[in-house]
């Protein structure tokens, strides 16, 4: 007789049981975290730095009690204070209470939590077609739908500062308040992943690391994020020699925004003092210069680049330029042309298609051609 006591208990909305919930790491529906509570909390150590709570924010406000309702926001606020980054994203992970979490078993749920995501976001009306499910709002920000969460919503900032990520927090944190996303008050905002609950965010924090990669040190660097928290990785994860990287925080579910903020900055400039060492390193040899130097004559000899070699292009020459491999008066220039081009490397890579083998337009070829040879 087939045994099914280890596939008891089962959380009576999905019928998932708590085997198939530890082998998969992710939960189903927002129930199961209700049914298996104890699990979530003790053996995942979830909910242990639970400060948010959107639901007492909105009573405060309806009930017009606005001092309490600046209190309760007042711990949440990121402090301004620079950062060593180029760029920094950061997306907050949302699901609707009322429907089961996305997976393959459930695609049919799509269509219905689409039209009710639209009945409460507007934005969210351009999306037509389930196949591109990604729609910019306006400059560094961007809604995402059924990509692993129902909806995601992201902001891509480039000053050298927080105060994007503290108007990006304000400004989800009024969408919170307007949209009935599930929410535990052990727990935080829920989704699939058990490590992205509490506040529910995703940061992203870009970096320069050229000699590192070329010194054979980002292995190395990259254990060591990971002993902290974070995730080391290429900004274009199919470049053939990346040389700027992303820093990524590994769960939300134990921590607050404001704290892991704080620790990537603190991060951040350790990484980039093992950056300047390596280059001080790099002095003795001429192989950084022959990348860069074989990467800048090459693009006079193509007649054409695609969107992915174009993106490749980009981040060779800004690194040239940002380590004086070229000349500094075109540093502003390129700066501005690879922040326009964020949004796009950054999303083509969340997708990780096939490679985009679309062209180039001529004239935005020309003007990275004269960009660096004017």
């Amino acid at each position: 007789m087939l045994n099914t006591a280890l596939h008891k208990p089962i959380c009576p909305k999905c019928e998932s049981s708590l085997k198939k919930i530890t082998l998969s790491n992710q939960a189903f529906c927002p129930h199961c975290y209700t049914c298996f509570l104890e699990y979530f909390s003790q053996s995942m150590k979830i909910g242990e730095a639970i400060s948010y709570n959107p639901k007492q924010i909105s009573d405060a406000i309806k009930n017009e009690k606005y001092e309490l309702a600046n209190s309760l926001s007042k711990d949440l606020k990121i402090p301004k204070q620079e950062h060593p980054y180029l760029f920094t994203r950061i997306e907050f992970l949302r699901n609707l209470d009322s429907y089961k979490f996305l997976n393959s078993e459930n695609d049919k749920l799509k269509p219905a939590i689409l039209s009710e995501l639209n009945s409460r976001n507007p934005e969210v009306r351009e999306i037509k077609d389930l196949s591109n499910n990604t729609v910019l709002t306006s400059e560094g920000t961007y809604i995402k739908v059924l990509n692993e969460h129902h909806i995601n919503f992201g902001y891509i900032g480039t000053s050298n500062n927080t105060q994007e990520l503290e108007d990006a927090r304000l400004k989800n944190q009024h969408r919170d308040i307007q949209n009935n996303f599930t929410y535990h008050e052990k727990l935080g905002f829920l989704g699939p992943d058990p490590s992205h609950l509490g506040e529910a965010f995703k940061l992203q924090f870009g970096i320069a690391l050229p000699h590192l990669y070329m010194d054979n040190q980002i292995q190395r660097i990259s254990q060591a994020c990971s002993d902290l928290g974070f995730t080391l990785k290429p900004m274009q994860i199919k470049k053939n020699s990346p040389l700027i990287y992303t820093l990524e925080n590994k769960s939300s579910s134990n921590t607050t925004l404001k704290e892991t903020i704080t620790a990537a900055i603190q991060l951040g400039y350790a990484v980039k003092k093992a950056e300047t060492h390596a280059q001080l390193k790099a002095l003795e040899s001429d192989h950084s210069y022959k990348l860069f130097a074989s990467s800048y004559w090459s693009l006079g000899s193509l007649p054409s680049l695609t969107s992915e070699e174009y993106f490749s292009y980009i981040e060779d020459m800004i690194c040239a330029c940002l380590f004086n491999y070229l000349d500094k008066h075109k540093l502003q220039e390129l700066t501005q042309l690879f922040q326009s081009q964020l949004h796009s490397i950054l999303l083509l890579n969340d997708e990780q298609s096939d490679c985009d083998t679309s062209k180039v337009m001529n004239k935005d070829f020309e003007y990275f051609l004269n960009t660096l040879r004017s």
